[in-house]
């Protein structure tokens, strides 16, 4: 055997392994997965807001994107967030009723205080909050129902 056919038979083996490891890589290419979106992080079916909270920073918390949390809370504004408000995370979880919300009312306020907005006023502060307007001014003994100022903390209990 010259050396000019055992160069063949190399050369063509060499080949044939070329060939063999393109088939192997492309056929384990195609049957590869495709990566599944990463799941929530949470099973919990709310997000309760808390303070300085936006959507973006929920959705990265919770792992539910900020497309579903839009479309799970359409009345949600996701630039002013309340703290204590309650976020859905999934369809299944009901939405808090009228009578939940009357309930909540008469049990009383979960926050310790409120801070005024724009265009509140005592009366207004004491239907969102549920505390009576004599317990307010009990409880805030320098408050004066006729003048609140915007960012004002007004306890709600002691």
């Amino acid at each position: 055997m010259s050396y000019r056919t055992l160069f063949g038979y190399m050369a063509v083996a060499l080949a044939a392994v070329v060939v063999l490891v393109i088939l192997i890589l492309g056929v384990r290419i195609l049957t590869l997965d495709t990566p599944r979106p990463p799941g929530p992080k949470t099973k919990e079916p709310y997000y309760v807001v808390k303070r300085g909270d936006v959507l973006f920073a929920i959705a990265q918390k919770t792992g539910v994107p900020v497309a579903d949390l839009r479309a799970l809370n359409p009345d949600a504004d996701p630039l002013a967030l309340e703290p204590g408000a309650r976020i859905r995370l999934r369809a299944s979880a009901p939405l808090p009723s009228t009578l939940d919300r009357a309930r909540a009312r008469r049990r009383g306020p979960r926050r310790p205080y409120y801070v005024v907005k724009r265009g509140d006023t005592v009366s207004a502060i004491a239907d969102k909050t549920g505390v009576p307007i004599p317990r307010l001014l009990a409880l805030n003994k320098k408050l004066r129902a006729d003048s609140v100022v915007p960012g004002q903390r007004i306890k709600l209990r002691r």
